[in-house]
């Protein structure tokens, strides 16, 4: 098992009173033997920042039910884990009934502030309308992964 799994586990369980959530950055490489994404599906993650690889490692697709996969299609973009936003997995993974959510990664790094390039970038790659985005805000909702009173562990 990866070192930051081991990591996110012995904090977990040492302020298990805090109900922290698991949430890995994951599944951004083109390495095609990279299991990044499939460790931290076993680790019981409830959110993952990318999953680019889910798609390539189509076995652990089922066992992902109850995460949210945060996907960032300028950034997979801008630091080359894609070569063109309509390859991004998210129209597949909410057409597959998986939680999805549109994040900007670092847009500090990008210079932009917001999710809003990214939602219109979406828009214009998917051809999405407003019921997805609809359905978008809806899992970023009900996936939130800080409700009152809980800490977030990002790993």
């Amino acid at each position: 098992m990866e070192p930051y799994i081991r990591v996110g586990d012995r904090i977990v369980k040492k302020w298990s009173h805090l109900n922290l959530k698991k949430v890995y950055h994951a599944g951004e490489t083109k390495d095609h033997t990279n299991n990044n994404v499939e460790l931290s599906v076993r680790s019981g993650c409830v959110r993952i920042g990318h999953g680019l690889n889910i798609v390539k490692r189509i076995e652990y697709l089922n066992q992902c039910r109850h995460i949210c996969f945060e996907l960032n299609p300028l950034s997979n973009l801008l630091t080359g884990g894609m070569s063109d936003i309509r390859m991004s997995t998210a129209p597949l993974l909410l057409g597959l009934g998986y939680a999805v959510s549109i994040s900007p990664d670092d847009p500090g790094k990008f210079g932009y502030e917001d999710t809003t390039v990214d939602m219109y970038a979406s828009a214009v790659s998917f051809n999405w309308t407003l019921r997805h985005f609809k359905l978008i805000g809806y899992h970023s909702i009900n996936h939130a992964i800080v409700t009152e009173g809980e800490k977030i562990l990002l790993l």
